[in-house]
């Protein structure tokens, strides 16, 4: 028998970062309550004593409604605020340093802003309405949830959808210039190679970045268009013969790749 948690912040960051690119994007309000509720099922779970969310492989989870009055019942309410506990103590950053503030950091949960979203939601989520009701304030609401330890997903959701899109562009921009390449004859790839200009210097007393090797048609006329940023001969260019294009993204990827390297050979 399996037994898994019964939140699932992986789902929290994912629903949140696609709705906090796009808020009326497929089903929005579907994706918002699936994130809400594993959202507040981890803070749950993490704040309440023996909270039925605590419970691994439990068959019978309390939906988001339930879990704000569990919140609420357990940490009262505010304003419209309930202030969840972290576990953490307070602190400030300082021009001397950090500074510990001697009491516990709280989370603020946005209560009567969450209950208005689902139950403004409510309705397109079991098809008996139009959708395009969620607003700027309900997914700031479902962001903010992310600053307490029981989540904390939302940045490394945003670094993985960050590399995913620098991925997708390269191969764009590859198949793009591939596709260039074809249109160009032997005799004019020759006369582009043997113009390749000198790379322009940079400033100061770096001596800037030699021509690198193109990824698309093979010829070193890759023109560094950026800084070599690890010193592995490696930055953002322009081929100058099929007019590949490598962005800053890939271009530090590669460096982390040369990086690893190295230090793998010195294991």
């Amino acid at each position: 028998m399996t037994t898994e948690p019964a939140a699932h912040p992986e789902i929290y960051a994912a629903g949140t970062a696609l709705l906090e690119q796009d808020k009326e994007v497929a089903n929005a309000e579907g994706i918002f309550a699936q994130a809400l509720t594993n959202g507040l099922l981890a803070i749950a779970a993490h704040s309440i004593a023996d909270h039925p969310a605590a419970a691994v492989g439990s068959r019978s989870l309390p939906p988001a409604s339930k879990i704000l009055d569990d919140l609420v019942t357990a940490f009262d309410e505010t304003g419209g605020v309930c202030s969840v506990p972290t576990s953490e103590e307070a602190t400030d950053l300082t021009p001397t340093g950090l500074v510990r503030l001697g009491y516990e950091r709280k989370v603020a949960v946005q209560t009567d802003q969450l209950r208005d979203a689902l139950r403004r939601t409510n309705a397109p989520r079991h098809g008996r309405g139009a959708g395009g009701v969620l607003t700027d304030h309900d997914i700031k609401a479902l962001v903010e949830l992310d600053a307490h330890p029981a989540l904390r997903s939302l940045s490394g959701r945003y670094v993985d959808e960050a590399w995913r899109r620098g991925q997708v562009e390269d191969l764009n921009e590859r198949a793009r210039a591939e596709e260039y390449l074809e249109f160009l004859n032997e005799d004019e790839r020759a006369h582009r190679l043997e113009n390749v200009p000198v790379p322009f210097g940079a400033p100061s007393d770096d001596v800037g970045v030699p021509l690198q090797e193109c990824p698309v048609c093979g010829a070193e006329a890759l023109i560094a268009t950026g800084g070599d940023e690890m010193g592995y001969g490696i930055a953002a260019g322009v081929c100058f013969v099929c007019s590949y294009q490598r962005s800053d993204a890939i271009a530090h990827e590669m460096n982390l790749d040369a990086e690893w390297e190295v230090r793998w050979e010195h294991l």
